[in-house]
C-alpha cells in the first residue's frame, strides 16, 4: 500500500484532490491524522513528491524483473519489451536531470543511487533482446 492508496486518490491527483482526500481521512479517522499530515506533506511538495513516485516506480520495476521465470525458455516478446526499454531509458534520463533544480545534496546523491540502480535495471531487461536488429 502506497501513499495514494492511503488516500483513495489517483497517481495524476492534482493539489486540490490531495488536499481533499486529506481533509476527508483526517475528519474520518482523526486517531491517523499525524500519518496523513506526513503523507500531505510529501505529496504536497512537488520535489518530494517527484522523489516519492520515482521510488514507487523503481518498486514497481525491481518487483517486475524479480518475478522472471529464468527456466523458462521464452519469457518476453522482444517486440514488447523494446518499446518499454525506451521509454524507461526516456524516464530515467529526464528524472536524473531533476536534480539540476535543487542544490540539496542529499536529494542528488538519492538521485545517483536511484539512476544506478535503474541503469541496473535496464541492463537486465535488454539481456532479454536477442535479435541484432533490435539492438
Amino acid at each position: 500500500m502506497n501513499f495514494y492508496d492511503i488516500l483513495n486518490i489517483p497517481y495524476n491527483s492534482n493539489l486540490l484532490d490531495i488536499c481533499n482526500a486529506y481533509q476527508i481521512k483526517c475528519q474520518n479517522n482523526p486517531e491517523n491524522t499525524f500519518l496523513y499530515t506526513k503523507i500531505f506533506n510529501v505529496l504536497c511538495n512537488k520535489a518530494t513528491r517527484i522523489y516519492y513516485d520515482a521510488l514507487l516506480f523503481n518498486k514497481d520495476i525491481l518487483d517486475l524483473t524479480s518475478h522472471i521465470n529464468y527456466d523458462s525458455y521464452y519469457i518476453f516478446d522482444e517486440y514488447d519489451l523494446l518499446p518499454f526499454i525506451d521509454w524507461l531509458e526516456i524516464f530515467k534520463n529526464y528524472f536524473y536531470e531533476t536534480k539540476y533544480f535543487t542544490t540539496n545534496q542529499t536529494y542528488h546523491q538519492l538521485i545517483e543511487k536511484w539512476y544506478d540502480k535503474i541503469e541496473l535495471i535496464l541492463e537486465h531487461l535488454k539481456s532479454f533482446i536477442e535479435s541484432l536488429y533490435l539492438l
